[in-house]
């Protein structure tokens, strides 16, 4: 699915007051992981918004727990009839995401409902315009 990954308005307001550029947003490739805690985004997103990490803490993976950086970021989900959601904060770690560059988490879609139609191999995402997740 397509998810659009910016940067929260705290950091353009600070950006901005720095002189510092301000990266466009980034369209990018997402993919739903129900099995995941929280959100998380390639090394490639991370370069191309030029973020630095908040902090660094422990993720547990698949592979066993890394390092990773976390990143206060803003997600657009779930596009519809033309329509884009409003942009939903969340605390995002970098790690490297299989075949996408989002892995979209629990913390966001626990703001949602998620429709599987298995048989057709589809899915829908409804996101309510002021989700809002844990950071």
């Amino acid at each position: 699915m397509e998810v659009e990954v910016r940067l929260p308005p705290s950091d353009l307001d600070r950006y901005h007051s720095e002189g510092r550029i301000i990266p466009e947003p980034v369209r990018a490739t997402g993919i739903i992981d129900t099995a995941a805690e929280r959100t998380c985004v390639s090394a490639a997103i991370v370069d191309r918004l030029l973020l630095e990490p908040t902090r660094r803490e422990d993720l547990a993976t698949a592979s066993g727990p890394r390092q990773s950086g976390i990143y206060y970021l803003m997600l657009q989900v779930g596009w519809r009839e033309g329509q884009p959601p409003a942009p939903i904060p969340v605390t995002a770690y970098d790690a490297e995401v299989m075949g996408a560059e989002v892995l979209v988490g629990l913390d966001v879609l626990r703001h949602g409902r998620l429709v599987l139609r298995g048989p057709e191999g589809q899915f829908e995402l409804f996101l309510p315009p002021t989700a809002r997740t844990d950071p």
